[in-house]
């Protein structure tokens, strides 16, 4: 499994360089992420920047958020996870794939991945944090557990009342052709007899033919 960050060219990987002379500016690396993200100081988490994205998803514009952290944004659903979070982050300088649940400016909770990565700018430690909002994907996963146990539960349903038709209709009629077959046996010397019973069996069979093929189109 490869180990390369999934932020890998966006800031410079504090283990290996710090950014030099004609490398794009913070912002505009922030900019071009796919994702929403956030650039904040490693030493108290004060944000430094964040990109449209993180905007697009969580209403809070930039004036709103630079010099705050996520905790005083009241964003995280659950402090604790936040603090987590960044816990994780403290040995590693790292983390990746973290779900929680964050509050955006209107109140609305999302699920989000949060990745985030040690970075150096300007020789001062920071963190790039990358969130991808999974809501819509946990929603639709909800929706298709929903119709799967739907799905099983008219499965079973359907099973119980082919079975339940197998007992009370065929059943019972082979239970009659089979004790007609042995009166037929026990007395073969009435021809006449016999030959009733075996007129009976057939109009037996012919029913429980009809019947299989019944349930077979129901």
């Amino acid at each position: 499994e490869s180990t390369r960050s999934p932020l890998a060219g966006i800031g410079a990987r504090s283990e290996n360089r710090c950014p030099k002379r004609g490398d794009p500016p913070r912002g505009r690396r922030l900019a071009d992420a796919r994702e929403a993200s956030v650039l904040a100081r490693s030493s108290g988490g004060t944000i430094i920047e964040v990109n449209d994205r993180w905007e697009a998803v969580l209403g809070h514009g930039r004036d709103e958020v630079v010099g705050r952290t996520l905790i005083d944004l009241d964003v995280c659903v659950n402090p604790q996870d936040c603090k987590e979070f960044f816990r994780l982050i403290e040995g590693p300088g790292f983390v990746r794939d973290f779900e929680m649940d964050v509050r955006s400016k209107n109140g609305d909770v999302h699920r989000v991945v949060l990745s985030a990565e040690s970075i150096l700018i300007n020789d001062e430690p920071c963190l790039l944090i990358i969130m991808r909002d999974i809501t819509e994907r946990m929603k639709s996963e909800q929706v298709l557990r929903e119709l799967t146990g739907r799905l099983i539960h008219l499965q079973e349903e359907e099973r119980r009342r082919i079975a339940a038709e197998l007992h009370d209709g065929l059943g019972q009629t082979l239970s009659i052709i089979c004790n007609r077959a042995t009166l037929g046996k026990e007395d073969i010397s009435d021809r006449e007899s016999v030959i009733e019973q075996f007129d009976e069996i057939s109009a037996m069979a012919v029913s429980a033919i009809d019947e299989v093929r019944e349930i077979a189109h129901n």
